[in-house]
């Protein structure tokens, strides 16, 4: 259940006022990816903003599939 499985997250990284920043962004999850985090997750406020919002929905979307780990808070945002 969720509940379960929020009851085991210890170390929490979030991410959010991305707006597009593509090169930010892979920085912040590269970043992340170094904190030995049970779960990363995006807050919001993807898009609007002059990178590459592609590009973030990509990393975001390679985030989600390649682990288990990465959550949206709207699923809708990726």
């Amino acid at each position: 259940s969720t509940h379960e499985t929020m009851k085991n997250i210890k170390r929490l990284g979030a991410i959010g006022d991305i707006h597009a920043e593509d090169q930010l962004l892979d920085k912040a999850l590269q970043f992340l990816k170094t904190q030995a985090l049970d779960v990363i997750v995006s807050v919001g406020d993807i898009v609007d903003g002059i990178g590459d919002v592609n590009a973030c929905c990509d990393m975001l979307q390679q985030e989600k599939g390649n682990t288990a780990k990465f959550s949206s808070s709207n699923e809708n945002d990726v």
